[in-house]
């Protein structure tokens, strides 16, 4: 699995979410990579991610809603957080996005070999 940086935003509404910037085209990561566009549509329009803290499975926030192409191709994710009380994590995460403490992310996956 590989870990990229992106940015995070709180999203308002009737369910507390946040929207991620999975990346920007044609800008160098941390790892040096330069990614196209369109470079994670296919893998969103096949299955839409879990929000995880610390890419740790045994600590989900919530499920992804919807993912849409943003400004010049920057995939963009809109995830709900879970029920604050069920999952308390999803609430700190929440309260730490929303007040500017969290303002990236990284996001992790499986490159697949063409």
């Amino acid at each position: 699995m590989e870990i990229r940086s992106g940015q995070v935003r709180a999203r308002a509404g009737a369910k507390p979410g946040c929207t991620l910037k999975l990346i920007t085209p044609y800008r160098a990561d941390s790892y040096s990579s330069v990614w196209a566009p369109d470079a994670l549509d296919e893998g969103l329009r096949e299955q839409l991610p879990t929000l995880c803290w610390g890419h740790d499975w045994l600590e989900p926030l919530g499920p992804a809603e919807r993912w849409r192409s943003g400004a010049v191709g920057t995939p963009e994710v809109d995830f709900a957080f879970s029920d604050f009380d069920a999952v308390p994590m999803a609430r700190h995460a929440y309260a730490q996005v929303k007040d500017g403490t969290i303002r990236d992310c990284s996001i992790g996956f499986t490159a697949a070999v063409r």
